[in-house]
């Protein structure tokens, strides 16, 4: 409220991950407050983030426990201009258990604010379609910087730890690029043991036996093995 009340000569509202901490959808209190204005500011704070605009939709403003916050869709468009993509999925997933995300009103408020410069679209589309995948969602922390890593980058959304079913026996792949007829495995730690080396072996055999490519990241070479994944959709590492 504080940082909403410093700003007398326009509306304010508080936005981004702050107003999805107010709305309980994450669950550290962030450390800068985000504020969308209507008005140029004069203010200075450490701990408060200002975002200027022209004007705030009527639909994109109301309240959160008496403080004046900006709709949920435009939270999250607002959120995805430094969010990366799986964690701007969560926050969906959060919202969604928690009733309040529209992806009708959601869709709106991209189209409202297409002419926005960056990365945002991208971001909030491939988490859309995340969050609305079938999929089992990554396992490790691994795989969610390397799926945040080619998203980024440009590559395809991929289908993550889907069921897929060969000669009678059901394995998950990390990430399936159906289009690209691609595999990427992501290999952490546990992947230098002997067993799981062999698992991983016949697991690759099984997938190119169907004419899948299996290509590996290894936490140890991961930069280098991403950029070659970029190099197969044509993307300059």
């Amino acid at each position: 409220m504080a940082a909403v009340l410093a700003h007398p000569d326009g509306c304010a509202f508080v936005t981004g991950r702050a107003a999805a901490w107010l709305r309980r959808a994450v669950r550290r209190a962030p450390t800068k407050i985000d504020v969308v204005i209507t008005t140029r500011s004069t203010c200075r704070a450490d701990d408060v983030s200002i975002r200027s605009t022209r004007s705030i939709h009527p639909s994109e403003a109301g309240f959160v426990d008496g403080i004046p916050v900006t709709s949920v869709p435009r939270m999250l468009v607002d959120m995805a201009d430094t969010t990366v993509v799986t964690e701007l999925a969560d926050v969906m997933h959060e919202l969604d258990l928690l009733d309040l995300l529209n992806v009708r009103a959601l869709r709106a408020s991209i189209r409202r604010h297409r002419t926005r410069r960056g990365p945002a679209h991208r971001r909030i589309s491939n988490a859309l379609a995340l969050n609305r995948s079938e999929s089992a969602g990554t396992q490790s922390h691994l795989e969610r910087r390397v799926l945040d890593d080619l998203l980024e980058r440009g590559a395809p959304m991929p289908r993550i730890t889907p069921r897929v079913t060969i000669g009678g026996r059901r394995i998950r792949p990390d990430l399936l690029f159906e289009a690209h007829g691609l595999v990427v495995e992501i290999d952490g730690r546990p992947h230098q043991r002997r067993r799981t080396k062999v698992d991983d072996e016949r697991k690759t055999e099984l997938l190119e036996s169907i004419g899948l490519r299996v290509m590996r990241i290894d936490a140890r070479s991961r930069r280098r093995d991403t950029d070659a994944v970029l190099r197969v959709f044509g993307l300059t590492p």
